[in-house]
């Protein structure tokens, strides 16, 4: 494995693994920009201490997942131990029980090493508990916060009895990372006071030039220097320039790189894990991106150029200088933004049609595919079946127009049955029937807010519509427009129900439908 320029924050890792061994503290955070070594600092640190337990968390999904990953890293150190622990497993159904089981019986293994303190490593912890409160708070129908103040404080109790060193790993910034741990407000958080913070910055132009003279050797010294600069000390960029370097131009490499695609991966996960922990959805992260690489700069004009509205432009702009993908600075009584990643404006250039490609997959994408057939094949899955959806304090599933929504769909009328029974009255998407009332939905998936008047001009389709039966409006969005406060206000008055994509993903989960 190849190592540079980390000895000072391999110092700080083992200052505090002594001073857990003196009982101080046990907890350490190591977090910064994806991709910049925090992993392989920590193997490092890891093979020079005599190795501990390794977890990836980013690619665990669920509890289980993890106890599985749990039993087998605790097979390698006491076999009967991790066979306990798994037939344990198997009669728990409850996934908060789980996650506490697997961490208690890590804990347990701990006590039992007795020349050093056993060293426990979280990948991407942050992602994996996001994703797992949410999961547990829609099971036991509670609020996001309140599972995560449980975990967090039980997290905290398992680092206070220092049985083991634990070091937590996060590719994303403090102030995005302080935002995900937060609780209600007022509330205490518990984790993050009990854990020494380490960050690790990009490789600075030294140890970049270095590497790069270690990858291909007799690299000239000032083409070293040209890759350092254009990679912006990011180890992974250095290492696919400087493997690649044939003793020409470094920026006509660089340049030829991107052209080939080489770089696709790596920017286009950060953008992915960004859209993952946020509210708006790749595709309009990736517009306003884009948008910026072609040097428009302000949220007006950014608003003006992709068709989102102003305040999802800001929200994205807010949660892309979180994340540090970019800075922000005034200039003349203007806000310019500016890319960290050197190549990455450049790559958002050339990539165009590779990102418009990417967004297509999905199938309810905001420029994307019929929203409406989507939402047809859904909900004829959903026939005979009752599902039902509780909105949180935040209106995350129902935008705070409902508490829950049942559903117990008998039929849903064809198209051309549709156009029939709306004959002579404005046309809405779907008509579905239940026993006793018919949904009258209308499917949007724009990038435009939904307002009082998207409301009142569907009130008025469901008075006019034709039948005995209770009538129930239901409005859908599927795009990254915002949904007004006047919207809801029109929609609670007209017994409307808005549901949000994150709304329609749950019902896709719970009858296991790929997701919007």
């Amino acid at each position: 494995m190849l190592f540079v320029d980390r000895e000072e924050e391999l110092e700080a890792l083992k200052l505090e693994y002594e001073l857990c061994r003196k009982d101080v503290r046990c907890g350490v955070l190591v977090y910064g920009w994806r991709r910049v070594g925090k992993t392989s600092l920590v193997k490092h640190f890891l093979e020079n201490m005599g190795g501990g337990i390794y977890i990836n968390c980013a690619w665990l999904s669920n509890t289980k997942s993890l106890a599985s990953k749990v039993r087998e890293s605790i097979a390698r150190f006491d076999e009967t131990l991790s066979n306990i622990f798994w037939g344990r497993i198997l009669f728990i159904d409850d996934p908060e029980h789980i996650l506490y089981e697997a961490l208690e019986t890590i804990d347990s293994l701990a006590k039992k090493t007795k020349k050093a303190k056993l060293i426990v490593v979280l990948d991407e912890f942050h992602v994996f508990l996001e994703n797992v409160a949410k999961k547990i708070a829609r099971i036991k129908r509670e609020n996001i916060n309140t599972v995560k103040e449980r975990v967090f404080w039980f997290l905290k109790d398992l680092l206070e009895r220092k049985n083991a060193f634990w070091i937590l790993l996060s590719s994303i910034g403090w102030e995005k990372l302080e935002e995900l741990m937060s609780l209600r407000k007022g509330a205490k958080q518990p984790l993050l006071a009990a854990l020494r913070r380490i960050l690790v910055r990009p490789l600075d132009m030294r140890a970049s030039a270095e590497l790069a003279m270690k990858i291909r050797e007799g690299i000239p010294l000032d083409a070293a220097k040209t890759i350092a600069e254009i990679s912006g000390g990011i180890p992974p960029i250095v290492i696919t320039l400087a493997s690649s370097y044939d003793g020409s131009s470094v920026i006509r490499l660089a340049y030829r790189l991107v052209e080939k695609r080489e770089f696709d991966d790596f920017f286009i996960n950060i953008i992915k894990l960004i859209s993952e922990l946020s509210r708006r959805d790749l595709p309009a992260y990736i517009q306003v991106l884009l948008a910026l690489a072609r040097d428009i700069k302000s949220p007006v004009e950014i608003s003006r150029s992709t068709g989102l509205d102003e305040t999802a432009v800001s929200e994205i702009l807010r949660e892309l200088i979180k994340n540090e993908i970019l800075t922000k600075r005034r200039e003349k009584g203007r806000v310019l933004y500016e890319f960290r990643y050197p190549l990455m404006k450049f790559w958002l250039k050339t990539s165009e049609e590779f990102l418009h490609e990417a967004t297509k997959k999905d199938v309810s994408s905001l420029l994307g595919i019929s929203a409406e057939s989507y939402i047809r094949e859904l909900l004829a899955e959903t026939i005979d079946k009752e599902i039902t959806i509780w909105d949180d304090k935040l209106g995350t599933f129902l935008a705070g127009t409902a508490k829950e929504l049942k559903l117990k769909i008998t039929r849903i009328l064809s198209r051309k049955e549709t156009e029939k029974a709306l004959r002579e009255i404005k046309n809405a998407d779907i008509i579905a029937e239940e026993t006793n009332r018919v949904l009258i939905i209308e499917v949007k998936a724009t990038t435009k807010p939904i307002t009082r008047d998207t409301i009142t001009k569907l009130a008025e389709i469901i008075r006019q519509y034709p039948t005995k039966k209770r009538k129930q409006g239901i409005l859908i969005q599927l795009g990254t427009g915002e949904i007004t406060p006047p919207a809801v206000a029109e929609a609670i008055k007209n017994n409307i129900i808005i549901i949000t994509r994150e709304g329609i993903q749950l019902i896709a989960k719970k009858i296991n439908f790929p997701e919007p």
